[in-house]
């Protein structure tokens, strides 16, 4: 292969002079051509922009610590005849383009590209090269990438590793797959999935139609699907949210303050130190093992709570609530509060708790809806039935009400 380069003072267009030199036929009406570009000068200092635009194909992105930069562009195109192969590669040829004043090179794709006609780019950069990069349709795949990192894909998949600094990856059609990364990171996808793993920093991740995946990721996080699940394990930092319009939230292994809110499905905690916010609007919440502060709330579903250790709020419009109180010592909060306009309410309190108890019914009905192992000084009028304990001094609140219809137990662990 052939290279020519032309240089100005300020400013240069890179080109092959001979651009058929690495031209070849892959098979029956299929022709490849190759060119690569390298520019020796790029130093690893952080002050190279890559600006890729106007670009249909599949880029490949791969950093190395030296000096140095290259880039091969391999045009593909279908038809049938050499003669017209060479035609329309020379009519529609990428312009590379390298201004060495303000370190930038541009790699342009051409506009009304022939359908029949595909690019592929392999990238071999310093890793502290800053990337704008834009493709019309294809796939993204970076490795060992460090600075400002724009990918943007508008019809294909987004896969990264070792990525460090600061990112917007997005794609219109596709899913991103991004592990092993340290920074600050906005991941988009209008219609494939997001799975991310072993992230450190600031993150916000939101797909219109997939599902999101996290897993070993420290920092913050903020995750949205207007249509898919979210899953979450392995979680450390200050703030975790999650929003979900049509599915699932299910999380585990959470070290921090989290929101969770679903439009039309279940919501389900497991083993989370810190406060909680969970809200959806027809399904279930399901918690086991959460050491902070507890505010959920349902309109359609149950709520079921196992080795509640803090304070916890539940409302519930039209479904069961069943919770089983923990105590532990190091937290200063163990107020509970729990409400159901139509449904039965369950709680488990530990041995020996200290609280001062409450229930108020107020569609009773003349029975007994109030099953306790405590004794309780209960009062009826007009058609409401109140109860009260002081156990163990009462130092923490607890509070139950009933709506319209249901029953209250109330257990000793």
């Amino acid at each position: 292969m052939k290279h020519f380069f032309l240089f100005s003072t300020l400013f240069s267009f890179l080109f092959s002079q001979t651009i058929f030199d690495s031209f070849e036929q892959e098979r029956k009406n299929r022709y490849r051509y190759t060119e690569k570009y390298e520019f020796d000068d790029v130093l690893n200092d952080g002050k190279y922009t890559v600006i890729v635009k106007n670009f249909i194909g599949d880029m490949t992105l791969k950093g190395h610590s030296d000096r140095g930069l290259s880039a091969e562009i391999q045009t593909t195109i279908k038809t049938n005849s050499e003669k017209k192969a060479k035609k329309v590669i020379h009519k529609y040829q990428i312009l590379v383009q390298h201004d060495s004043s303000e370190n930038i090179i541009q790699i342009i794709g051409p506009k009304n590209q022939p359908g029949r006609m595909t690019f592929d780019l392999a990238l071999n950069i310093p890793i502290m090269t800053n990337l704008q990069m834009k493709s019309l349709g294809g796939d993204i795949t970076g490795e060992k990438l460090q600075g400002e990192l724009e990918l943007i894909t508008a019809g294909g998949d987004i896969d990264l590793k070792q990525i460090n600094g600061k990112g917007l990856f997005k794609t219109a059609g596709g899913n991103i797959d991004f592990k092993d990364g340290e920074g600050r990171f906005t991941v988009l996808t209008k219609g494939g999935d997001v799975k991310l793993k072993y992230i450190e920093g600031k993150l916000l991740a939101k797909t219109a139609g997939g599902d999101i995946n996290l897993s070993r990721i420290v920092g913050n996080a903020e995750v949205s699907t207007l249509g898919g699940l979210i899953g979450i394990s392995n979680f450390e930092g200050n703030y975790l949210s999650a929003s979900t319009m049509g599915g699932d939230i299910h999380i585990r292994d959470i070290n921090g303050n989290t929101k969770l809110q679903s439009s039309g499905g279940e919501l389900g905690i497991q083993n989370l130190t810190g406060n909680v916010v969970a809200k959806t609007a027809s399904g279930d919440i399901e918690l086991d093992e959460v050491y902070g502060l507890i505010d959920c709330s349902t309109t359609g579903g149950n709520i079921y709570g196992e080795n509640i250790y803090g304070g916890i709020r539940a409302v519930n419009q039209a479904g069961d609530i069943s919770i089983e109180k923990k105590y532990d010592k190091k937290i200063k909060d163990h107020s509970i509060d729990l409400k159901s306009l139509v449904g039965n309410v369950k709680l488990t309190l530990p041995e020996n708790f200290s609280t001062s108890i409450l229930l108020y019914h107020s569609g009773w009905d003349g029975q007994n809806p109030i099953d306790s192992n405590f004794e309780l000084n209960r009062i009826t009028e007009d058609g409401y039935l109140k109860a009260k304990a002081t156990l163990f001094e009462g130092l923490y609140s607890c509070k139950i009400q009933i709506g319209e219809s249901g029953n209250i137990q109330i257990n000793k662990d």
